[in-house]
């Protein structure tokens, strides 16, 4: 039965699609502008795999999923940000949601964490406890920790010799399936960079081993939030 899988990332352009069709061992890059339409466009995969959190506390505590993912990758931890409180997503300003955050929390808002939560906020008012079935959260280095046979990286994706590193290890998941060199993924897409090219064809690798049944949670017993929501990340 013909089955496609799609990894998804977030860029500038809004979220870029790495679509993979096993049966021609091809990869489709496309870009969307938001993340309902991009559900629309593939509602026939199997597995959508998205570097997005997906279940969010509203509490202001850690998840549990982003402190065992940032274990198992060690140096590379600090790639995992803490998942935004949803109350947070609903402030349109940055001075809005900094101040919520320092009277909740007692912390203020970073604004590379407020940058994200317009896409967050996206996710989450698309997502439901049965689309989570196969639309799911992912984050791209702990995918690559696994496609490399857990093996932590040592070098950083947005450094040359970084996105060799990552390209190497998916042209050995991808045998056969072109995977591309920097300056062309560097000029794939607009408003996509070459490091996006990359995270999105790791979450297809990750959507594949979804629909085959061979990928694994952190954690496997995870939180619920209030929506019934999964805390989790696959890979």
């Amino acid at each position: 039965m013909h089955c496609h899988v799609v990894g998804v990332d977030g860029c500038k352009a809004g979220w870029i699609a790495a679509e993979y069709d096993p049966d021609a061992r091809r990869l489709t890059f496309t870009t969307h502008a938001d993340f309902s339409s991009l559900l629309l466009a593939f509602v026939d995969a199997a597995s959508i795999a998205v570097d997005i959190p997906i279940g969010l506390t509203e509490s202001f505590q850690p998840r549990r999923c982003d402190l065992l993912a940032r274990r198992l990758i060690g140096s590379r931890s600090s790639s995992i940000f803490p998942a935004p409180d949803r109350r947070l997503l609903r402030f349109p300003t940055y001075s809005e949601a900094s101040a919520f955050s320092r009277e909740n929390s007692g912390k203020g808002l970073t604004r590379q964490s407020f940058a994200i939560c317009g896409k967050i906020a996206q996710a989450d008012s698309a997502m439901s406890p049965e689309l989570q079935s196969r639309v799911f959260e992912i984050h791209p280095e702990v995918c690559f920790w696994a496609a490399a046979g857990r093996r932590q990286l040592s070098h950083p994706k947005r450094k040359a010799a970084g996105f060799e590193e990552r390209r190497a290890i998916l042209e050995q998941v991808f045998i056969g399936v072109g995977i591309p060199a920097r300056r062309e993924a560097e000029g794939l897409l607009h408003g996509a960079g070459s490091d996006d090219v990359l995270d999105a064809t790791v979450a297809a690798w990750t959507a594949w081993r979804h629909a085959r049944g061979r990928c694994e949670r952190v954690s496997e017993s995870p939180e619920l939030d209030t929506r019934g929501l999964r805390m989790e990340m696959v890979y």
